[in-house]
């Protein structure tokens, strides 16, 4: 299975397409991440956030609402990729965005949901028996509805899919 996943992977950046092209430059030629200038908007948005966090992080969080098109975060264990990383997807949520939230494990992902504020609409999908305790109430097997249409509306409304 993950060789049939690599290999049509292969395949896409062999491809002849913009988006193809795109994806050489940024995986093979390491073209390096291009940035916005932010908005005092966003910065006044951020405050409050921001001033849990320390100075790599912070500098990680506004690198990443800049960035026109990919942004790695990486550290040592325990070094605040998770806590940078739920800062950066509240403050998203705030901005408006909807985002998706993923990952290589199931955990991962549970450990950002469960540090995000309740207020945040949710969405988990995957399996249930993955999915931690504190985070099945946001489960996909929960949604109730009585047409497509209404599932869709309840879909749109969540600001984070995961």
């Amino acid at each position: 299975m993950q060789l049939e996943f690599n290999l049509t992977n292969l395949g896409h950046l062999l491809e002849m397409t913009p988006q193809s092209d795109f994806l050489r430059k940024m995986i093979i030629s390491l073209e390096l991440p291009t940035y916005n200038k932010l908005s005092s908007e966003v910065l006044a948005i951020s405050q409050d956030l921001l001033g849990k966090l320390n100075k790599c992080q912070k500098h990680a969080v506004l690198q990443a609402l800049a960035t026109q098109h990919y942004l790695l975060i990486k550290g040592m264990p325990g070094t605040g990729k998770t806590e940078t990383s739920v800062s950066l997807v509240e403050l998203l949520v705030r901005l408006g965005q909807s985002v998706l939230v993923t990952s290589h494990t199931h955990s991962a992902v549970d450990n950002i949901l469960r540090r995000l504020p309740s207020n945040i609409d949710i969405l988990r999908l995957g399996s249930i028996s993955k999915v931690h305790p504190d985070v099945k109430q946001y489960s996909e097997q929960n949604l109730v509805y009585s047409s497509p249409e209404e599932l869709e509306s309840k879909l749109n409304r969540k600001r984070v899919s995961a």
